[in-house]
């Protein structure tokens, strides 16, 4: 599966979206944590998703986890 997390900074504060197969879900937590980490959650009708990375440069990788269990991810930021 693939998608797109967006993130900026609005007002001084961390903030964002996943997008996966057109649908689009906002962020509820989103938090730079000490050595890179971030740390992203996100809120559907049906389930409640972490994503846990560590960002190295222009890429990321980590572990996701949801109701249905944990997968790996990873990526590397789109040029602008």
């Amino acid at each position: 599966m693939t998608g797109i997390l967006r993130i900026a900074v609005v007002d001084g504060k961390l903030t964002g979206d996943a997008t996966v197969e057109n649908y689009t879900i906002p962020f509820t937590k989103i938090e730079l944590k000490e050595g890179n980490k971030l740390l992203i959650e996100m809120k559907t009708d049906n389930d409640h998703y972490k994503v846990d990375v560590k960002v190295e440069g222009n890429k990321f990788s980590g572990m996701g986890s949801s109701y249905q269990g944990e997968a790996p991810i990873s990526g590397e930021k789109l040029p602008e």
